[in-house]
């Protein structure tokens, strides 16, 4: 059986619900173009403010979005105008958007960006384990929280982690066991954890309580 991850605060603990059989690997991919005013999107479990983000990234439209747009998107089209795959990709995770003064508004908050315009951007999230390893961690600007969750599904082991510990992870490992991945990625973020009898607790260095 797989053991949840659960997020901690000083309060109380929250736990998701444990379900069946762990993976050995979880994958994800994005990759976006944009040629004559037409996109393609090929996108794989990818975080939507990510994907958002950089579709924003090859127009040089400005806009904002809210901070609680949330979900992952799985999703592939090509040859379609910018209106047509925004719309598509803020399906997914019931979002809409506004345009004022030129200005995109996903219906969330994160202040207003404009954007250089690049040709073309791609994320990779690869996370594959072997026993008590990891056999290849390759992830690009993902969210800590995000790794967390991945690394306590594969391994079943119970993550505890505090809502302060947030931020993003980079990086490029191979053959390397969990417990020095782990502390590669919380430097990344400030944070630090301890093990007790229950798993492990990933708090911020700075915790106090």
């Amino acid at each position: 059986m797989k053991l949840p991850i659960i997020v901690a605060s000083a309060l109380c603990l929250t736990s998701l619900p444990a379900q069946t059989a762990s993976p050995r690997q979880i994958e994800r991919f994005m990759h976006i173009e944009h040629a004559a005013g037409k996109y393609t999107v090929k996108a794989n479990g990818m975080e939507v403010k990510l994907l958002l983000s950089d579709l924003f990234a090859l127009t040089d439209r400005t806009a904002a979005i809210e901070w609680d747009v949330n979900g992952t998107i799985t999703e592939e089209f090509e040859g379609l105008d910018f209106e047509t795959a925004l719309q598509k990709i803020t399906r997914q995770v019931d979002s809409t958007y506004e345009v004022k003064g030129g200005a995109y508004r996903v219906r969330r908050r994160i202040g207003d960006i404009a954007y250089m315009r690049p040709i073309k951007v791609e994320r990779k999230y690869l996370i594959e384990a072997g026993g008590k390893s990891i056999d290849v961690i390759n992830v690009d600007s993902a969210s800590v929280q995000a790794v967390l969750r991945d690394l306590s599904e594969i391994f079943e082991i119970p993550i505890y982690v505090s809502p302060a510990v947030k931020g993003e992870v980079t990086m490029q490992l191979r053959s390397v066991r969990f417990d020095v991945a782990l502390d590669l990625i919380l430097r990344q973020v400030e944070a630090t954890y301890t093990r007790d009898d229950k798993g492990i607790i990933v708090k911020p260095k700075t915790w106090k309580g």
